[in-house]
Order: structure tokens, then C-alpha cells, then sequence
């Protein structure tokens, strides 16, 4: 007999242009053992990662998982992974399965310890975002730590980051800054092409310049797109965290290569935040993007001693210095 679930809620499965597959929202649910949906489950241990957008959940399954074949007709192409649409209570929907993954993982890791070993060595922390429980007994001492679960950063007394959730990894640039839904308005016409498409991104107000930079006079042309074009742009100005107030500017000029300038700008920003990993993640991208890889791996480096599971900084040192998280036996 299956035990009653958690929470009980509505879906929809979202196809990959965005739109829901049904107009009737089926049944989903989370159980302890797993997240159900349609009356097919996903064991947690099945599940490598939840993101949420809004009312959007996008499930990220481990390779090889058992899923059922219901549920496999769902999957993007080339993707373990697959979309619902489940209203008022994605926040809550996506706390639970974290909490639920992160217990799982946390056994699994005790099962690989003795009594003994968990007594001295075993230490966890809670992330106070989403609620998610992160070993930390193999993680090398750090200020600061990474929650996978849900991109927060925080440290050891669960106080997170200036900026709290609203500050991450942008989806668009890589770049640490404040990640929020946004809206691209190509309306306009001229000799080679004709376009009038509304796109929705969830980006980092780095990612809104470009926007306004490839669109707006291009607008002009039909006038349509001006004004929400400009309604973006200010949105992406608009009551910025006071701990980074040059934070878009440093990073424009870090994608476009202009060191000295991202040099001067992340140095002052990192003099009012110490220790700060995502700050020194952007200025090691900023070197990466003129080839300075020596340069770039210090800084890399830098956030690691800040945040030692900092997965970003991680991600970029495999790529470009296979060997260097190795030398230094950073572990994750």
C-alpha cells in the first residue's frame, strides 16, 4: 500500500515550445517515497536536479533511472529531463522533493561510513532557501557554501549572500548577477527580415542589455516594441542590491574584453564583499574571454577557497584546467 502523500496538487506537462501538452490538469503528488505524477513515480534516488521557474517545474533525471515508459513519452528529446506546469505551488512542491533528494543522498553517503566515522567525521547543514540537507563531511572548510538544490549561497550561520535568491549563476551569460523573468520584443521589419516575437527568459539583467541593445532601434521601425522594450531595460535597473552597484557594468565589460575596466570595477566591489564567490567567478570569466587562463584559474581558485563546493567555478576549472581541481584536491 502506498503512503499518503505529502501535498496533492495539479499538472500539466509542458511540451518543448513551452506550451502545456492538455487543457484537463492531471493528478501529481509528493509521497515520501517519491514524486508521483499520473499515478506513475519517480523514486527521489531517480532524480538528479529540480529547477523552478514561476509555476514551472523542470525535473532532471539521473542516467539510467526507472521510469516508466508513460513517463519517458514526456521527456525532451536527447533529455532525461521533462516539464510541468503546476501552479500556486511550485515553491513548495520544489522544497519538498529537495528535502526528500537530499535525505536520500545523505543515507546513501551513511551507508558508506561506520558507526564510528559517522560520530566524528559526519557534518550536514540545512540550506535555509530551500531546506535541502548538504553534507558537508567531505567538503574542504570554506566561508561560504553552495546548496545544488537551489543555487543559493550561504554560510555556516544559514545567512545568505547579499541579494539572497534573487543573485545566481544567469542562465544566458554564466555570469553571477540578479537572475529574473524578463521579456525580449522583436517587433520590426526592414529590407532582409520581418520579425514580431515575443520571448519570455528568465536571465540575468546583464543579459536584458544585450536584449535592449540588439532590439530597440530596431523597434523603431514599427514603433510596437519601443516602449516595452524600454519597460525591460529600466526593470533591469531598478532596485539593484546596494552591495553591487557597478555589477552589470563590470559585467559588459567582461564579456566584451575590456579587462582593465572589469580589473577596476570587481576590485571594489570585492573590497565590500570579501570573500565573495561569485564576484570572483566574473572576473575569472573576464580573463577567460581574452585568454588568460593562468589568470582566470587564480580567481577560479579564489572562489573555491570562498565556497569549496562553489559548482559553478567547478564547472569552469574541468573545462578549461582539467588538472588544476585535481593539484589542489578540492573535493565536492
Amino acid at each position: 500500500m502506498r503512503e499518503a502523500p505529502i501535498i496533492t496538487f495539479g499538472f500539466k506537462f509542458v511540451n518543448r515550445f513551452g506550451l502545456p501538452d492538455s487543457l484537463i490538469r492531471k493528478i501529481g503528488s509528493v509521497s515520501r517515497d517519491g514524486l508521483i505524477l499520473n499515478d506513475e513515480i519517480i523514486f527521489y534516488r531517480d532524480i538528479f536536479k529540480i529547477e523552478r521557474h514561476r509555476n514551472t517545474i523542470i525535473v532532471v533525471l539521473m542516467p539510467y533511472s526507472t521510469v516508466s515508459k508513460k513517463l519517458s513519452k514526456y521527456f525532451f528529446k536527447g533529455y532525461s529531463t521533462f516539464v510541468i506546469n503546476i501552479g500556486g505551488f511550485a515553491d513548495e512542491v520544489q522544497s519538498i522533493i529537495n528535502r526528500r533528494i537530499s535525505s536520500a543522498r545523505i543515507a546513501d553517503s551513511k551507508l558508506e561510513m561506520t558507526e564510528e566515522e559517522i560520530k566524528r567525521n559526519f557534518k550536514s547543514i540545512n540550506c535555509p532557501v530551500c531546506d535541502a540537507n548538504i553534507n558537508l563531511t567531505e567538503l574542504v572548510p570554506s566561508v561560504f557554501i553552495y546548496c545544488h538544490y537551489c543555487e543559493s549561497v550561504f554560510d555556516h550561520y544559514s545567512n545568505l549572500i547579499p541579494g539572497g535568491k534573487e543573485y545566481r549563476i544567469c542562465p544566458e551569460t554564466g555570469l553571477f548577477d540578479r537572475v529574473k523573468n524578463y521579456y525580449e520584443y522583436q517587433m520590426y521589419f526592414n529590407r532582409y527580415e520581418f520579425r514580431f516575437k515575443l520571448r519570455k527568459f528568465f536571465c540575468g539583467d546583464t543579459y536584458v542589455h544585450f536584449i535592449f541593445e540588439r532590439n530597440f532601434w530596431k523597434n523603431f521601425s514599427l514603433l510596437i516594441g519601443v516602449l516595452p522594450t524600454a519597460i525591460e531595460k529600466i526593470r533591469s535597473t531598478s532596485n539593484r542590491n546596494q552591495n553591487y552597484p557597478e555589477l552589470v557594468k563590470a559585467n559588459i565589460a567582461a564579456l566584451e574584453g575590456r579587462i582593465q575596466e572589469v580589473e577596476f570595477l570587481f576590485d571594489q566591489m570585492l573590497m565590500r564583499n570579501k570573500n565573495h564567490p561569485g564576484l570572483y567567478l566574473n572576473l575569472g570569466i573576464g580573463y577567460l574571454e581574452i585568454e588568460k587562463k593562468e589568470k582566470a584559474g587564480f580567481n577560479l581558485k579564489k572562489a573555491l577557497e570562498s565556497c569549496s563546493n562553489y559548482q559553478p567555478a567547478l564547472d569552469l576549472l574541468w573545462k578549461h584546467e582539467p588538472n588544476f581541481v585535481k593539484q589542489d584536491n578540492v573535493i565536492y
